[in-house]
């Protein structure tokens, strides 16, 4: 868990950090129906499977505050597609 995501549960109030070990895969290619292809970062707890999974969109790209908020849903047990 870094000082960032420590910091925004307490502001935010969140329950505590199941895990502090998160794998990110970055730049996943996925293709629409129409052809496109989007670019996708997965947080997800390392070592286990089967989480539900959280969808986070933004015209704004993967990084930034979009990344410390998936960390901060990866590290309470769920998986997160930017």
């Amino acid at each position: 868990m870094s000082f960032a995501t420590r910091a925004a549960a307490t502001l935010a109030r969140i329950p505590p950090a199941h895990t502090r070990d998160v794998a990110v895969q970055r730049a996943i290619e996925v293709t629409m129906p129409d052809g496109i292809r989007l670019l996708t970062d997965r947080y997800s707890p390392r070592g286990s499977g089967g989480e539900p999974v959280i969808v986070m969109r933004s015209p704004y790209g993967r990084t930034a505050v979009w990344a410390l908020g998936a960390r901060l849903f990866a590290e309470r047990g769920y998986q997160v597609i930017v």
